[in-house]
């Protein structure tokens, strides 16, 4: 019988996620690059030493030596343990059995394998709730790396002074709750990826975050677009091959999917013709045919619907 070897890890993850406190100090069993696995989130002790390990421990000795500080060692963000709503997990342990004859050439692509673990766990967290891939700063430095100098005939330039602030704003994020948390961890373990329409809802959401309505609006209206694709896709299955043909030979615009749909009684449900006309198409048409940015409340409004539309045609959790 092959001897087994324990690889654990501790993983930093490139970007903090704000999850359920209920999920901290737990152990749950995925599959990593085809190999089982087990994820631990121990919580951090307040008077917590800094992590000051090697990122993957295989011997015997250091796995023992690991055990008993296991429930202390860093998993939250240090001086912001909690929120109100939960915790910022920062580092996470992941403990892999396998083959002793393995252990190095497994280690040797660990780095690459957690990377793109957790970016997969990751694009499926930001579909799930309202959690940015790609944060904005929060930090907004007026005149940062600016430097004014004044000319005047043949004086020496002078250095011109100027009010320099620094102006913190709060985004919020949805905290991860234990049930999408388990959802998350079963569809990355199943190597499974989010239909593309929940994607672009949350770049959408991002876009949104970052004050660019635009873009905001035009991924929100490709979302709707995609679910509400699918929908006449499935109700014209039903059709002879040769209508089918016919009827998707015909200009398949937004507005004629909406139109449609809507005269089947196959609006998603809580999704109304009149939201995704007025409150959708015609803010994505304005600021496509026309040039008009959308504002903050039009964007948000389209953003809103077209996450209704994408989750009632394809259900998360």
């Amino acid at each position: 019988m092959t001897a087994d070897d324990r690889l654990v890890c501790l993983y930093a993850l490139p970007q903090s996620l704000l999850i359920s406190e209920e999920i901290l100090d737990d152990t749950y069993q995925v599959r990593i690059a085809g190999r089982s696995a087990v994820l631990h989130l121990p919580i951090q002790a307040p008077d917590s030493e800094d992590l000051a390990a090697p990122a993957v421990l295989s011997t015997e000795e250091r796995v023992a030596d690991f055990q008993p500080r296991q429930g202390t060692w860093g998993a939250v963000l240090p001086g912001e343990p909690f929120t109100n709503d939960g915790a910022h997990l920062q580092t996470v342990v992941i403990i892999i059995e396998c083959p002793t004859s393995e252990t190095q050439s497994i280690a040797e692509d660990l780095p690459d394998t957690l990377a793109e673990w957790f970016k997969r766990l990751r694009e499926w967290i930001r579909v799930l709730v309202n959690q940015p891939l790609r944060p904005i700063s929060p930090i907004h430095n007026r005149g940062h790396g600016l430097t004014i100098f004044r000319e005047a005939g043949t004086e020496v330039p002078e250095r011109m002074s100027f009010r320099q602030s620094i102006r913190l704003v709060r985004r919020e994020r949805e905290t991860l709750s234990r049930d999408l948390w388990t959802v998350a961890l079963k569809a990355v373990s199943a190597s499974e990826l989010p239909a593309p329409a929940h994607t672009f809802v949350a770049d959408a959401r991002e876009a949104l975050d970052g004050g660019d309505h635009r873009r905001a609006v035009l991924d929100a209206a490709t979302a709707a677009e995609l679910a509400l694709a699918h929908l006449f896709d499935v109700a014209l299955g039903a059709l002879d091959t040769g209508i089918r043909g016919a009827i998707l030979r015909e200009r398949r615009t937004l507005g004629s999917f909406i139109a449609t749909i809507a005269n089947a009684g196959m609006l998603p449900p809580g999704v109304t013709q009149d939201g995704l006309s007025n409150g959708l198409t015609r803010v994505r048409n304005m600021a496509i045919h026309k040039g008009r940015p959308p504002g903050r409340d039009q964007a948000q409004t389209a953003v809103d619907i077209g996450a209704a539309v994408v989750r009632g045609v394809f259900p998360l959790g």
